[in-house]
Formats: C-alpha cells, sequence, structure tokens
C-alpha cells in the first residue's frame, strides 16, 4: 500500500501478488512468456474480505452504492 496505494487481501490476491515477486526476484523469467518483460497482474478484487460479511453485504445493497443494480442482478443468478 505505501508505494503504490493498491491495497490487496491478504489471503488470494496478497499471496497470488507475493509469489509473482518471488519469482521475479529469484529471476525465475524463464517461466514467463517474453522472459518475464511484459507481465499483467490482474487484480479482480476481494477487498470486501477485510470486513465483516454482514456490513460488506449491506453496503453491497445499499442505495448509495454505485454497482447496486449489477450487484442485485449478479446475486439473483
Amino acid at each position: 500500500i505505501s508505494e503504490t496505494g493498491i491495497l490487496f487481501d491478504p489471503v488470494y490476491a496478497g499471496k497470488c501478488l507475493w509469489g509473482l515477486c518471488e519469482e521475479l526476484r529469484n529471476k525465475h523469467t524463464d517461466r514467463f512468456p517474453d522472459d518475464g518483460k511484459n507481465i499483467l497482474f490482474l487484480h479482480t478484487g476481494g477487498l470486501l474480505g477485510l470486513m465483516n460479511p454482514d456490513y460488506s453485504k449491506q453496503w453491497l445493497l445499499s442505495s448509495n452504492s454505485h454497482l447496486n443494480k449489477h450487484i442485485r442482478n449478479w446475486m439473483t443468478l
């Protein structure tokens, strides 16, 4: 967070990013296409796992959430 301002959850995305950084630190670039010159780490979320589940659901479904409509549709699938 201190260097990039990007917050990762400590369980999934955080461990995945840590593993990627370790691979690069240990110079295992042969495991990546183009020897690791161009790497995209796609952060897909997961931050709501840091909060109380009841609070997370309440926030997601609140009328203040701009994602409200999309989340309600997704939850009914």
